[in-house]
């Protein structure tokens, strides 16, 4: 089993490539074949099931839909998603019209019973994506993220402990104190400042230009006192003494 990680929405993700399984009995697959039966049984995980819809695999669609079909019992209560890959060179419009029922049967299936489905889950569309140019391959890992995602909350939300948070919270709702309208006041300078750059007459060098502009990283040195508000200009670079009244 092959271990990956990625990034999605600011959360690391652990991804596994499990090894192919086979249209056989139980009882006659080999170990690999059952190392991925049970990361599909007892892994915490959404299952992503590619069709290879140009066949070049070497099992027909039908084949595939029937070992989809064989092993579902093993992704119960789990998330499922059911994507199509090799768009790039067998499109979902050449497919045959029973190869297509083949394919929407194996995504009703991965929906589950209408009373289980989640909201949107209805209007999802087939993912589909092609690993050679990588288009759609970031679809489908969004979908499998947030449908991931959907199910632990779900889960959470189900549980006791949230039952017994929940009870600790309390939600707010301001109401107005008055009819009077308190828009947002933006200071005269900042406003001032805003038309000078639209006109072009004001120009802001940042800390960065700076540095580029004076040996780079590690040469220049930021003037952290230029900024300074103070009463009298002559007192911007006095030496601070570092003892004051003994």
């Amino acid at each position: 089993i092959y271990v990956g990680h990625t990034d999605y929405k600011y959360l690391r993700w652990q991804v596994l490539d499990t090894p192919g399984i086979l249209d056989r009995p139980l009882e006659e697959r080999n170990t690999i074949e059952m190392q991925s039966i049970t990361a599909m049984a007892h892994l915490r995980a959404v299952v992503l099931y590619i069709v290879d819809a140009s066949e070049q695999c070497g099992y027909t669609i039908k084949q595939q839909s029937e070992l989809f079909h064989s092993i579902k019992p093993l992704f119960a209560n789990k998330p499922l998603v059911v994507a199509v890959n090799k768009t790039d060179v067998r499109t979902l419009a050449e497919l045959k019209p029973a190869e297509m029922a083949l394919i929407n049967g194996m995504r009703d299936a991965a929906r589950g019973p209408a009373s289980l489905r989640m909201d949107g889950d209805d209007e999802d569309e087939l993912p589909c994506m092609s690993t050679l140019n990588e288009e759609g391959v970031a679809l489908v890992k969004q979908v499998c993220c947030d449908k991931l995602l959907a199910a632990r909350v779900e889960q959470k939300l189900a549980s006791r402990r949230a039952g017994e948070v929940l009870n600790r919270l309390h939600v707010a709702n301001p109401k107005p104190r008055d009819a009077l309208s308190r828009p947002a006041v933006i200071p005269h300078s900042v406003a001032l400042n805003r038309l000078k750059k639209q006109d072009g007459s004001l120009k802001i060098v940042t800390e960065k230009e700076m540095q580029d502009l004076n040996g780079g990283a590690g040469v220049y040195s930021a003037d952290l006192r230029k900024d300074y508000q103070l009463e009298d200009e002559s007192w911007r670079y006095d030496v601070m003494p570092e003892i004051f009244n003994g």
